[in-house]
């Protein structure tokens, strides 16, 4: 009876979600030329330009995965974030797969 009344009142219920199905990140204005003007400033810097072909075309294969799937603002929050964390005097960084993308910046 408990299960039977449970799933009886469950199906006269509409589905909803505390969480909307949409994406909704922040927007900032041309944060996508910036994720690419910071990998690429920071990939001369530590391996010279012109970039080794390898470097280049792993760096080209993020930005354009970070960039065709939304991600490039999400990326410019946490450089800045570390930016300014880093200016206040706190040593900070990046963990798990940012971390490890060639495509995020770091200072």
């Amino acid at each position: 009876m408990v299960v039977t009344n449970t799933n009886l009142t469950a199906d006269m219920c509409e589905t909803i979600s505390p969480i909307s199905a949409e994406k909704c990140p922040p927007h900032i204005e041309g944060c996508e030329q910036t994720i690419k003007d910071i990998a690429y400033e920071k990939a001369h810097t530590l391996y010279g330009d012109p970039l080794p072909e390898i470097v280049q075309q792993r760096l080209d294969r993020e930005l354009d995965s970070i960039i065709k799937n939304g991600f490039s603002v999400m990326y410019i929050i946490a450089q800045k974030l570390v930016w300014k964390s880093n200016e206040d005097g706190y040593l900070v960084g990046s963990r798990g797969s940012v971390g490890s993308s060639v495509g995020a910046p770091q200072k």
